[in-house]
């Protein structure tokens, strides 16, 4: 079998799986950036070249900083104080965690998104705002949080792209 159809196939096999482990909460981007490294390397870099990996991993970075900041930001607007932006984040991270094991990993997301909204309400309430700004700041984060998402399987997707296209050009 040609190199190049081994690429393809294991292009999209990897964008399939890359999307999953970003459903559940794992670095799929990375995990598609890596596989296109090892496969660049297996062919002498024949099929796949430097601009095309370049390419993967600045947007794998793209992708974890908006997943990272999203959330927060959307928060922010709402009621700008570095601790909603903190109990966003940490909310976030910790619902993801207590969430993972359940669905079958798609309790990653679910946690991650009623954890972003505590985190945010809970330190807007710590800061004394009242019962409606703090449904109003959870609600802004759990929002940012899923912007955050899809925008992380958007690059999963062009990265999955740009491996493909790599090859083909």
């Amino acid at each position: 079998m040609e190199h190049w159809v081994v690429g393809a196939l294991l292009a999209l096999l990897c964008g399939m799986v890359g999307a999953v482990l970003v459903v559940v909460g794992l670095p799929g981007t990375w995990f598609a950036c890596i596989v296109a490294l090892a496969f660049a390397w297996w062919t002498g870099f024949e099929f796949l070249g430097w601009p095309a990996l370049l390419a993967m991993f600045a947007l794998a970075v793209v992708g974890e900083w908006l997943e990272f900041w999203l959330g927060a930001a959307a928060a922010g607007k709402v009621r700008p104080s570095w601790k909603v932006t903190f109990g966003t984040l940490l909310g976030g991270l910790v619902g993801a965690i207590f969430g993972a094991p359940w669905l079958f990993g798609l309790g990653a997301l679910f946690g991650s998104l009623i954890g972003s909204f505590l985190g945010a309400a809970a330190a807007a309430s710590w800061e004394g705002a009242s019962v409606g700004e703090v449904v109003r700041v959870g609600r802004a984060a759990l929002a940012g949080r899923w912007w955050a998402f899809l925008a992380k399987m958007g690059i999963m997707f062009l990265i999955t792209a740009v491996f493909v296209g790599g090859m083909l050009w």
